[in-house]
Order: structure tokens, then sequence, then C-alpha cells
């Protein structure tokens, strides 16, 4: 019978110590950790598919945008025909425009309006958290639909707001009766600022919670308007009192 079996399962060490079998003596080195990612890889596989070497660098664009960029790397609208926005776009006018690609102009907003809301929370791409990056992705497309819905209420049609809608109909389906609503992306508009505004005083971003943040970790007391202004008047005093009145010399 083995030894390990007559001590009960323990390991006889070289120095002849015991310790449960079940742990590598200490000569034989643990396997490195496996990262989540790698774990759920294994549990979770992609498929092998067949790729070009510019097929296979287009899906790793694609791939690294989702990554970094969240569901923002994804808003950008398709070019094509539809485009609400197409009577604004310069390339569209030029008949430019690259038909079933991304809308260059998004693209270039999205990594505008990523980086700024970056630099708003002094993160990095590679400092940002998981709860940071969702919020900022979120911020981005908020962004984005903004820009949208402002582009298609710039229409003549659209510029006062309102649209005019069905009210009432006869018994043969004749309309009888209209009435004036207000413009539905002048409806979403008020949503996504509420949106925004919700992401941002989650986070301390607004205004009023950067004030307030500020009194409590006394980084700059007293950083409000009214405090400001009553500073900034007691400086004027304070420079009107040590003035001297210099009368010329004959």
């Amino acid at each position: 019978m083995e030894l390990d079996s007559l001590l009960g399962g323990m390991h006889v060490a070289d120095d002849g110590s015991t310790v449960p079998a079940c742990i590598p003596p200490p000569d034989i080195p643990l396997p490195p950790p496996v990262p989540a990612y790698q774990q759920f890889s294994l549990i979770l596989p992609t498929g092998t598919i067949d790729l070009t070497a510019d097929q296979a660098r287009q899906v790793q664009q694609y791939h690294q945008a989702l990554v970094v960029l969240g569901p923002a790397g994804v808003s950008p609208l398709k070019c094509g025909g539809g485009c609400p926005t197409a009577f604004r776009c310069p390339l569209a006018q030029m008949r430019k425009a690259p038909e079933g690609q991304s809308c260059p102009f998004e693209v270039d907003y999205v990594r505008v309006r990523f980086a700024a809301w970056l630099d708003e929370l002094g993160r990095t791409p590679d400092t940002l958290l998981a709860s940071e990056r969702s919020t900022v992705a979120n911020l981005v497309y908020i962004d984005l639909q903004e820009q949208r819905c402002l582009a298609i209420l710039s229409k003549a049609e659209n510029a006062a707001m309102v649209s005019r809608s069905v009210r009432d109909v006869d018994e043969n389906g004749k309309v009888v009766c209209w009435e004036d609503v207000i413009h539905i992306n002048r409806q979403i508009l008020d949503g996504l600022n509420a949106q925004r505004r919700g992401l941002l005083r989650d986070f301390e971003l607004t205004p009023e919670a950067k004030t307030k943040k500020r009194k409590v970790e006394g980084v700059r007391p007293g950083s409000d308007l009214s405090s400001r202004m009553s500073q900034n008047l007691d400086k004027l005093r304070d420079v009107q009192r040590r003035t001297i009145t210099v009368s010329p010399q004959n």
C-alpha cells in the first residue's frame, strides 16, 4: 500500500514533513491563473471562418471598436438611401457618399465626443472602468442622436418644431379635423437631454454636483457663483483701502 494512503491522504515532503496530498510539493510551480476572458472563451467558443487578409482586418477593426468604444462603436449610421440627414450632407450633395459604409462625419463625431468625455472623467481607454465605459458610450450615443434630431429640425418645414396630425375623421374616413403637435424630434431631444443629465448626475459631472464635491473635498471652497462674486468684491475693497492718493507737487 502506498505511503500517501497510509497517511490518510497526506504527502511526505523531502524534509520529512507531511502536507495534504491535494497540495502540490513546493518544488512544483502552480499554474498561472486563467484570465476570466479566456475562461469565458472556453464555454462560449466562436466558429472558424475563412477570411482573406483584408476581410480579417475589417473584422478585427469592427471587433476592436466594440471592445474599446462599447455600443458607441457601432452607432454611426451606414450611408445609403433613406438617410435622414442626407439633405445636409455635402458628400451626398456631391454624390460622393460612401454607400454601404459608415458615415465619415458621424464616425469622426463619435471619436471626438468619446475623447472629450474621457478627458472630462480624467481617464484613458486603458484606465476606464467598466461602469465608466458603459456611461461614456451612452453619453456619446446621446450626443450623436441629438445631432441627428437637430439636423432634421433644421429643415424649413420642421423649423417651427410642430407637425400637423389628423385628429378626427368621419364615418367615411374623411379627415374633418387636424391638430398641430410638437415635432417628434423635438420630443426626442427632451428625452435625450433628460437621459444625459441623469448620467452626469450619477457620475457627479453636473455643474451643481462638481461645486458640491469641491466644497466637501475642500479643494476649492466657496467656488459657487455667489461666493466668487463676494470674494471679488472683498478684493476690490481691499485694493481701494490700500490706494494712496498722490497730489501733484508744485
